[in-house]
């Protein structure tokens, strides 16, 4: 006798779509938190390049917003945003322009 056994596919984890409202609250905390010792003791370095806000320990998984230089980016694993990333790029911006007191340029 041949016995076939078949495996069910693998599942996928599939990210629901990113809440606006709520990312920007993310990112405003996550922010907050850097702003009195991590953002003032990397800029005394000079260092321009670092992670602001890593998604998976912040309540955001998939989502991440780093540094490098004066570009700003935004990265995400996810369905889009309920959001257009047009109106949302500058928000983020300004969130973090208004921490670091750096101007930024944006791209998702």
């Amino acid at each position: 006798a041949i016995v076939v056994a078949r495996r069910p596919p693998p599942t996928r984890l599939w990210l629901s779509a990113i809440h606006a409202p709520m990312l920007l609250d993310s990112v405003r905390a996550a922010l907050a938190s850097r702003s009195q010792t991590l953002l003032p003791s990397l800029h005394a370095e000079g260092t321009d390049c670092y992670r602001l806000f890593h998604g998976a320990t912040e309540g955001e998984p998939g989502c991440t917003l780093e540094r490098f230089g004066d570009l700003l980016l935004w990265q995400t694993f996810r369905d889009p945003p309920d959001m257009d990333p047009q109106e949302l790029l500058p928000r983020l911006r300004d969130l973090v322009e208004d921490e670091t007191g750096v101007p930024l340029r944006a791209v998702h």
